[in-house]
């Protein structure tokens, strides 16, 4: 260090010097045990699976490199989830064409235009991995399930196509050339169009941006592109193979059994339809007033929580627990935990790492429960949340938040939470932001739905505070910068130097021993140096007492902040924050204090804002392709009753079975406008072609409808049997498109009675004045 009348002086004589570990911020625990916990993180825009897989791989390679005495195992990875999410939707894809197929044999009644149909699937398929292969797209969750979505719809121009083949040839056409060439000009036109206004509903979902950009833009790319495959399939290869295939083809000059039966009940019910045109208006206004109760009676969330078999659980303790305390705690509260029968294990992160992502209290734990998989065990996710925090509420001063790991990612990246709902009060005076964040909290414990209540910590941690006694200070040629370091080095410790030996770097870390700072008094006999060799103690250069104060002071826009969070149990978000609102209304805020929601919540709002734009653009599209395709005002109109009426299935669906509107909801009905429309398109069509030939309205209107039944109801049972595995399977990763899948099912269902019968009635409506 120096030398003092020709004698040196070492480290050693003025200090201890050892190898030590650098100064703990946080621990990790298995199961009540400590273990060492890494995390690793995916870089944005790389390939999830193929990360975790290479990570599996190297440490498959350590495990042969350390000692027998080290047991290293991946205590959670988004693999499993994923790959069994694909496998489930695979699983929907495979069950839902064999749906498909039957339905076509069903109603075709025979197996060579059956397998023509059919065929569309899997070459539609093909098309679009074609298209995610050129656009960088990888097989996900969300393009398989934009495939399984969109497997019904994928034979609908084919259907449409061959049908009409086959009904030519079934009418007594001479040849299958003459079938084909006049079938393929009768509905080439409404083939085209149609199609073209299913992928044009799809076409604002690309203008989607944040989180529901990036995960339903896949499932929309999907569709669109295996549609796009279908409509040139159905144009060309369906064609070609309805010549050879249907070449020899013996036809019943008579209708199916199935069709006749059809007919019998249809047909009564459009002539009275027809005929009492008042009485159907008058019913489909009373269903869609009911539709529009059931609307508002709705509730709403952002995305509906997926069943990971696993769950994160923050434990939050007084600001003043020391990080051994807080580990005590979470080890006891993981042993607590393992009586769950789900729970297969618990592991635990408490306080923060060297090197951490985040810059956590040691008083905070983040726990990763690991749970049986979903299609192994009988109790419900919710179920199983409510247990465990029953469990935990034994444990007494603890306060926690449960929520799924996705969800948690999302909230913390996307929000800056980990909550379902925040509520941020912002104003100056920390102690007048703590007072009504306590006023606060107390009106929300009244909302049924709320849990996992909590006032974000900001005050109560025992404090030493050294106040600078700036006048005396200067009179010893000092200043505050001096007297400052020398106290971060005595209590906290600083890292003076490095020291390099071979390959291994160590950090010189500096610190007054443990006596000299432990207590009040300690800290107050701490020697400060000032000029001419004088040693003044610290007690004489600034006033030191011990306090409580803040632990920390969170900002948002530059503005103070303190934030009440909750989770939502039991109920929808959307309702839960209404009555939030409505309790806080009465709160008296003092001049310059405010109030605005965020967490999850936050991102729903966002959501629903950039849906309500994205269907609104859809109707807009699809009636300027509808005026284009008719050249008629009243025609497009005429077409476009069907989407309100449609969309009322899908609510009546969603209020019925207890489903909130979510996004992939939203989505379901942008899809429903499309496809809503798509056979009242082929309907107008014939009836418009009959009336240029001079039939009758009356006539032309009870024709189109008997030849068109066959096909109407074929492309509505594909779609609707091509989402049901998704409906009913309850299975990993099935919650994101069970509500796109159900809205599709019901609104279709309804909007086919509509497209047979209502349909008509307005047209008949329509040229009466003629």
């Amino acid at each position: 260090m120096k030398e003092e009348d020709g004698v040196p002086v070492y480290i050693k004589d003025v200090a201890e010097v050892k190898i030590g570990p650098f100064l703990r911020r946080g621990t990790a625990g298995e199961n009540g045990k400590e273990v060492v916990a890494i995390t690793v993180q995916n870089q944005y825009n790389a390939n999830v699976v193929n990360t975790i897989k290479g990570v599996q791989k190297e440490i498959s390679k350590l495990k042969k490199l350390v000692s027998e005495n080290v047991k290293m195992d991946v205590f959670y990875t988004q693999l499993d989830m994923i790959l069994r999410s694909i496998q489930n939707v695979k699983f929907s894809i495979i069950l839902g064409a064999v749906l498909v197929i039957f339905v076509l044999y069903i109603f075709l009644g025979n197996i060579r235009s059956t397998f023509i149909v059919a065929l569309t699937i899997p070459l539609s398929v093909i098309i679009a991995f074609i298209f995610m292969r050129i656009f960088n797209l990888t097989i996900n969750i969300m393009t398989i399930g934009g495939l399984a979505i969109g497997i019904g719809m994928m034979v609908d121009s084919s259907i449409i196509m061959t049908e009409n083949i086959f009904r030519h040839l079934q009418e007594g056409r001479e040849s299958i050339l003459e079938a084909a060439s006049i079938a393929a000009k009768e509905v080439t036109r409404p083939i085209i169009f149609a199609t073209f206004i299913v992928l044009a509903v799809f076409a604002p979902v690309f203008t989607l941006h944040g989180l529901e950009g990036r995960m339903f833009i896949p499932l929309a790319f999907a569709v669109f592109t295996a549609l796009l495959g279908s409509l040139i399939i159905s144009l060309s290869l369906t064609i070609v193979l309805s010549v050879f295939l249907l070449k020899n083809v013996k036809t019943r000059k008579k209708e199916g059994i199935l069709i006749s039966s059809i007919k019998k009940i249809y047909n009564p019910i459009l002539n009275y339809s027809l005929n009492h045109f008042k009485v159907m208006i008058t019913i489909v206004i009373c269903v869609f007033l009911f539709s529009l109760f059931s609307y508002f009676n709705l509730g709403s969330e952002f995305m509906p929580e997926i069943d990971e078999s696993g769950l994160i659980m923050d434990i939050l303790l007084p600001p003043k627990t020391s990080l051994v305390e807080s580990s005590r705690i979470a080890s006891r509260i993981s042993r607590e935990l393992l009586k769950v029968p789900e729970v297969v294990r618990v592991v635990r992160r408490t306080g923060r790492a060297e090197s951490a992502e985040h810059a956590e209290p040691v008083n905070l734990t983040e726990t990763n429960i690991v749970l049986i998989p979903k299609e192994k065990r009988k109790r419900s996710i919710a179920e199983i949340k409510e247990e465990i925090r029953k469990q935990v509420g034994n444990v007494p001063g603890v306060l926690i938040s449960l929520i799924s790991p996705l969800q948690h990612r999302i909230n913390h990246t996307v929000t800056g939470t980990r909550v379902d709902i925040a509520v941020k009060l912002f104003g100056e005076n920390l102690g007048v932001l703590r007072e009504n964040a306590i006023k606060i909290e107390k009106l929300m414990k009244e909302v049924k739905g709320v849990v996992d209540l909590q006032v974000e910590q900001t005050i109560g941690v025992p404090q030493v505070r050294i106040e600078p006694k700036r006048r005396k200070i200067a009179r010893y040629g000092l200043n505050v910068e001096d007297i400052s370091q020398i106290i971060e080095i005595a209590l906290n410790g600083k890292v003076a130097s490095e020291l390099i030996e071979t390959h291994k770097r160590y950090d010189i870390f500096v610190r007054f021993q443990k006596k000299y700072r432990s207590n009040i008094n300690a800290i107050k006999n701490i020697m400060i140096d000032a000029p001419g060799g004088l040693k003044i103690p610290l007690s004489e250069l600034c006033i030191i007492k011990v306090d409580k104060g803040p632990s920390i002071i969170r900002r948002e826009d530059t503005l103070r902040r303190i934030m009440i969070q909750c989770n939502v149990d039991g109920r929808d978000m959307g309702s839960v924050v209404n009555d939030i609102k409505n309790k806080l209304n009465n709160l008296n805020l003092p001049e310059g204090y405010f109030i605005t929601y965020g967490g999850t919540y936050e991102n729903q709002i966002r959501a629903m804002k950039q849906l309500f734009i994205v269907v609104t653009l859809t109707i807009l599209i699809v009636f300027v392709l509808l005026y284009t395709t008719f050249n008629s005002l009243k025609h497009a109109l005429l077409i476009m009753i069907n989407v309100p009426l449609a969309v009322i299935g899908g609510i009546l669906i969603l209020f019925i079975s207890g489903i909130y509107l979510s996004v992939p909801g939203i989505v379901g009905f942008v899809a429903l406008i499309g496809v809503a429309v798509q056979d009242g398109i082929v309907l107008v069509s014939h009836i418009n072609r009959y009336k240029a030939s001079g039939i009758p309205l009356r006539e032309a209107l009870v024709r189109a409808g008997n030849t068109k039944i066959r096909p109407v109801l074929m492309t509505t049972l594909t779609t609707m049997l091509g989402v049901l595995p998704l409906v009913l399977m309850n299975r990993t990763g099935s919650e994101l498109q069970r509500p796109l899948g159900l809205v599709l099912m019901a609104g279709l269902s309804f909007s086919t009675l509509l497209t047979l019968v209502v349909l008509p009635t307005f047209y008949s409506l329509f040229e009466r004045g003629k």
